[in-house]
């Protein structure tokens, strides 16, 4: 820290000014004092007192009590009006009794004392500024004014000095020149004080420390430790500032802000000096951004003078420059409810080009750096500082001072306030056992914990110049949707879908923005931004390029559905364009493991993108890719859901009429083990899964070049094309039977019925040949004789009379079978 030059030969004052009155204490007795020299005279506070006066503050408790004493002279002084009379009996009592008080009780006085040195009466001020000048002389050489003292005393063990800063601070105000007497007296009492804290600095220091020769050569010099009273206050400041502590410093800073109020006696421009004084040295002076703010945040709506305002907006201007970070996150936790006076502080520190986006910034990073769920370590983390920021943005938001400037950075602050809705949602969705709709919220008469977010949103597009917007999400009730735990996420859908109709300029901001953010991968931040993304993949007038394909393809396998559903939304939406289709092999793999062990939903997404591929493709590729494709389709031809069958048998149509060159022969083989599955769902209930088998299959026919397969298909005889497969291809007979067993247990009776129709009929051929194979067929049927519906019950048994003659069976089970066929046939 600098030190101000020409310190060294500041003048020693010898002698008050002509104006001090002049008055010491009478000696007790002779036999129990000494003398006092005329130095020491001098240098006894000149109190005017009556001696005999019964008011007395004993200060001299137990040890275990001193933390008290504070209390107890306040207390004493409001009960005797706050007359500074009261404290002279005590000080009489010190002068001749320096045993009965403690360097703690000293310091406990002198505390009291510092708020009369800004007393509105100048007597009191005075009274004040003479009494802590001579405690402090008592700190440095207690034999000086101390009668029964040796004058040989040294200041022994280290003592530590409470409150130097702020002891500091107020004797600098009182050396503004309005009072010579105050002035001169606050000038001695600082000279005492640095020889003081000299004396202390020397004994904490090693004797081998490079300071201490310094240290100790100042000491001996005599002037060196004397700071003359017409020094200017900040070079008084920067000279104490050597030698004080980070916190010390804080409160000389504290101090000069208290002085600036409008209801202070203290000399404004003294106060300002100090500050600017600080801000000339940050990294000493303004370490604790908190205190200093709290003291700014407190004192700002009483201070009006021109010069001590601008000297505050100085100091917001330096701390949010020099510490962003600290200084946002502490204005946060001192003002979570942003009020007038901290709305003020903001508008000072945004108020310039270069700081509305470093403040942008950090209060966005302290929205979307929350802690995941589940790894809170206060209420503040969960809660506080996140809502406290959203807050503040919506009122910023407001003011005409940045409504100019949030163009540049709309979309970074757009999606940092749909994140905090996003983030809330999903964290009260686990945190807690009810989920809350909007209605909810407003019967219970409770805030929703998106309400500012939300309008904030709302403020921003109105801000931005898209009021459109705002109605048309108000009409769909989106604004309701974001308010609830349970319906939050469509109303996020809804306003992505909406903000899609921005300009080009707008939307480009964010798809980039999006961009980042699914990038950085974080848990918390991936769902709402997919949604965003995935909306604006559908602009033709943005651009997209091979990374989007990458960035969506390191999210196919992510654990949450709703994130796993939009990226395939996302690659459907790129694989329509041709030129992005062509570029999807680098996803084939994984979008075909999707198909293995995804949901319905996502496996009908990915055979859409396979259809999407298969019609932008050249031919050559397209036949690679049905090869791997065709065989995870067999599976979903049956699958439960009517819709994931009926885009399956399609694709597979599709498929067939891609096939080229020596693929053909190889997809032939796949067909085989296709067609028992298309003939049997010719019969399914869903009657578009039925007309797309049948289309299906007479493709099949048509490139096995089976024609009188081809033909039924085309006359629809689905009766008789059963029996077509098993006539015309004997030696697939027994392969063909076993793909229909799984059919018998189908949940449509249809599909059982004409499986029952299919094995009897294969059965009949199997007489001659394979006596094991048809006791099987039997057994799969058996279980079919008491099915729910009475079609598949009287088929079933009537199948199995049939057969049975050829069968170990016994009398009673053929009378079983006749009695339950009967009992069908009478229903």
């Amino acid at each position: 820290m600098p030190t101000p030059h020409g310190l060294s030969s500041f003048p020693r004052i010898e002698q008050r000014p002509p104006s001090q009155p002049q008055l010491a204490w009478e000696a007790k007795e002779e036999k129990d004092s000494l003398p006092l020299s005329s130095d020491e005279v001098c240098m006894v506070p000149l109190l005017q007192t009556d001696p005999k006066s019964d008011s007395c503050i004993h200060l001299d408790l137990p040890p275990s009590e001193e933390k008290d004493i504070q209390e107890n002279v306040k207390d004493s002084l409001k009960d005797s009006g706050e007359d500074l009379s009261i404290l002279d009996n005590w000080l009489k009592d010190f002068l001749f009794n320096p045993s009965s008080s403690s360097f703690l009780e000293q310091q406990n006085f002198l505390q009291v004392l510092l708020p009369f040195t800004e007393s509105q009466r100048p007597d009191e001020r005075e009274k004040a500024v003479n009494i802590i000048d001579w405690l402090i002389r008592s700190f440095v050489s207690p034999s000086s004014v101390r009668v029964g003292v040796s004058g040989n005393h040294h200041l022994g063990e280290e003592k530590l000095f409470q409150d130097l800063g702020r002891v500091v601070g107020r004797l600098i105000l009182c050396c503004a020149p309005n009072n010579q007497t105050i002035r001169f007296a606050a000038a001695n009492a600082l000279q005492y004080l640095y020889k003081f804290t000299l004396q202390q600095r020397s004994r904490t220091l090693s004797k081998h420390n490079p300071e201490h020769p310094q240290l100790q050569r100042e000491w001996e010099a005599e002037s060196a430790s004397w700071l003359s009273w017409h020094c200017d206050s900040s070079d008084i400041a920067m000279v104490f500032g050597i030698y004080l502590q980070p916190s010390e410093r804080t409160d000389v800073v504290l101090t000069a802000i208290d002085a600036m109020r409008d209801s202070s006696i203290c000399d404004k421009q003294v106060a300002c000096s100090l500050l600017y004084m600080a801000m000339r040295d940050p990294a000493s002076w303004l370490i604790d951004a908190r205190k200093i703010l709290e003291s700014v945040h407190r004192n700002m709506e009483f201070i009006c003078t021109v010069t001590a305002r601008h000297s505050l907006e100085s100091l917001l201007f330096l701390l949010i420059k020099w510490r962003p970070k600290d200084t946002v996150m502490s204005l946060l936790k001192i003002t979570p409810s942003c009020d007038s006076t901290a709305l003020a502080m903001w508008e000072v520190m945004v108020s310039l080009p270069s700081t509305w986006e470093m403040i942008c910034n950090e209060l966005l990073s302290v929205i979307q750096d929350q802690l995941p769920q589940g790894q809170f370590n206060s209420t503040e983390d969960m809660h506080g500082l996140p809502s406290a920021a959203t807050k503040v943005l919506y009122k910023l938001i407001q003011q005409p001072i940045c409504q100019e400037k949030l163009k540049a950075l709309f979309a970074k602050v757009f999606m940092g306030l749909v994140f905090q809705i996003s983030y809330t949602a999903e964290l009260l969705q686990h945190t807690t056992e009810i989920s809350w709709t909007y209605s909810e919220w407003h019967q219970a008469n409770q805030p929703s914990p998106f309400r500012f977010a939300v309008e904030a949103i709302k403020a921003l597009l109105c801000a931005a110049g898209y009021e459109e917007h705002v109605l048309s999400i108000q009409k769909e009730g989106g604004w309701d949707m974001l308010l609830g735990t349970e319906t939050h996420h469509r109303g996020i859908s809804l306003l992505a879908r909406e903000m899609s109709k921005s300009p080009v300029d707008q939307r480009s901001s964010m798809f980039q923005h999006l961009q980042g953010i699914l990038g950085c991968r974080k848990e918390f931040q991936i769902t709402f931004a997919m949604t965003f993304y995935v909306e604006l993949l559908a602009c033709d007038d943005l651009k997209k390029d091979l990374s989007d394909l990458v960035l969506l393809q390191s999210y196919m396998t992510y654990p949450c559905h709703i994130t796993q559903a939009l990226v395939f939304r996302g690659i459907i939406t790129l694989s329509e364009k041709p030129e992005m289709a062509r570029e999807m092999h680098i996803l084939l793999s994984d979008i075909l493991r999707t198909l293995n062990n995804g949901d319905t939903d996502i496996k009908m997404k990915a055979l859409l993108v396979f259809r999407n591929l298969l019609r932008h493709m050249k031919r050559k590729e397209a036949s690679h890719i049905t090869l791997q494709l065709a065989g995870k389709l067999l599976p979903l031809i049956d699958d439960e859901s009517s819709q994931l069958r009926e885009l399956s048998i399609c694709l597979f149509r599709d498929m067939m009429e891609t096939v080229v060159g020596r693929d053909k022969r190889r997809m032939k083989k796949k067909i085989q083990r296709v067609l028992v599955p298309l003939f049997f769902h010719m019969n399914d209930q869903t009657g578009s899964v039925a007309k797309a088998s049948g289309e299906a299959l007479l493709t099949c026919a048509d490139l096995l070049k089976r024609k009188k397969l081809k033909q039924l298909a085309q006359t629809k005889q689905t009766w008789r094309i059963g029996e077509t497969l098993l006539v015309q291809d004997r030696r697939r007979m027994e392969e063909y039977l076993h793909h229909s067993l799984p059919y018998l247990k189908d949940a449509q009776a249809t599909l059982r019925v004409e499986a029952i129709r299919f094995i009897g009929l294969g059965a009949r051929h199997l007489r001659d040949r394979n006596e094991e194979e048809l006791q099987d067929m039997c057994r799969a049927l058996q279980p079919l004789v008491n099915d729910a519906e009475s079609s598949v019950r009287s088929l079933a048994t009537q199948t199995l009379l049939i057969l049975a003659p050829r069968q170990p069976t016994s009398g009673w089970s053929l009378r079983r079978l006749c009695c339950g066929l009967c009992r069908d046939r009478e229903k």
